[in-house]
């Protein structure tokens, strides 16, 4: 059975959102008794045991955004795997994203430089962060 508010949820979900730090939120959570209700609560994905999903994530801000942009390589890199016929995972694909890059960008060291500027252009122009 669902708990029954008995408060403002609009107002508890603007103090969350205006939270800036940890504590912060554990002080609201804590206004509106939800820090101590362990029926609240419940595992991340409904999974239990998911310590190494939740522990994978960066642990700074900075770093979660290079991940991003990181990630969003490998997205593209991968897309031009599948675009030549090649699975990613495939023995013939390429064995690291600078081969990669050297294959299906002509991009030789991980240096975009060493690419044409309409080449340069279109490669990252496909790298997005929104």
């Amino acid at each position: 059975m669902a708990k029954q508010l008995n408060f403002d949820t609009k107002e508890f979900c603007l103090n969350l959102l205006q939270s800036e730090t940890e504590e912060e939120v554990i002080d609201v959570l804590k206004k509106y008794s939800y820090w101590e209700d362990r029926s609240a609560w419940k595992p991340y994905g409904d999974m239990p045991n998911n310590r190494s999903i939740v522990g994978n994530q960066q642990s700074s801000s900075v770093a979660a955004l290079v991940e991003k942009l990181v990630n969003s390589i490998d997205a593209i890199l991968m897309a031009e795997c599948y675009r030549k016929g090649v699975d990613p995972k495939s023995s013939k694909a390429p064995k690291s994203m600078r081969e990669a890059a050297e294959i299906y960008f002509g991009i030789k060291d991980s240096r975009i430089q060493t690419v044409g500027t309409s080449d340069r252009r279109e490669f990252v122009e496909r790298i997005q962060f929104i």
